[in-house]
């Protein structure tokens, strides 16, 4: 009986241990503007903070247009402050990606087009979006092909510098948070575990 509450307990800690919130900042200097019907704000050699926040069990790997990549979802909850402008939320498909074969991590609009991109060796294929890491700079490209919706309007770039990449990973969050939602395979793994333990006690009963 005592085993078999021990293994219960593991299958438990190993089902919340799974899943974590993660925090993906890109940190930078930039020009660009925020368009919105009623004016069109410039900014140039602003500093700027993305921010993006999502769970280890929400990511994609890989999304259904790129093999190699892991990605948040789609909408992935983003904010963004830049100096002289202020605060606001992405408002469209957001999400941030990593590109193993290209050594490469970025911002893009899910399942579509890049918008900001560093490259690195920092983001081989040991890094999956899944681990700490960084503050990483690295080459940037991609700017100018797209913009994306906020609350403040259209935002575009025509120009950045300095940019570095960090995610931090914590850990799961028994009190009902996101993190600690376990992945499928985890939730199927646990059920097996229940299995095993409630044969225990019938085969004890007969």
């Amino acid at each position: 009986m005592r085993i078999n509450r021990l293994a219960l307990l593991g299958l438990v800690a190993t089902a919340l241990a799974t899943a974590g919130p993660i925090t993906i900042t890109f940190n930078g200097t930039g020009s660009g503007s925020l368009t919105s019907a009623s004016s069109i704000r410039t900014f140039t050699d602003a500093d700027f903070t993305f921010t993006f926040t999502s769970d280890t069990a929400a990511l994609i790997s890989p999304p259904p247009c790129c093999l190699p990549d892991t990605s948040t979802p789609s909408g992935t909850t983003a904010a963004y402050s830049i100096f002289g402008l202020g605060t606001g939320f992405f408002t469209q498909d957001q999400a941030v990606f990593t590109n193993p074969s290209e050594l490469t991590a970025g911002i893009w609009h899910y399942n579509d087009a890049d918008w900001l991109t560093i490259g690195s060796g920092a983001f081989d294929n040991t890094f999956h979006l899944a681990s700490n890491l960084g503050p990483v700079s690295g080459i940037i490209s991609n700017l100018n092909q797209s913009s994306f919706s906020t609350t403040g309007g259209t935002l575009s770039l025509s120009s950045v510098s300095a940019l570095t990449f960090t995610e931090t990973v914590s850990a799961g969050s028994p009190g009902g948070g996101v993190g600690a939602v376990p992945e499928p395979s985890t939730l199927a793994f646990l059920g097996l575990g229940l299995a095993c333990v409630a044969a225990g006690r019938l085969r004890r009963k007969a």
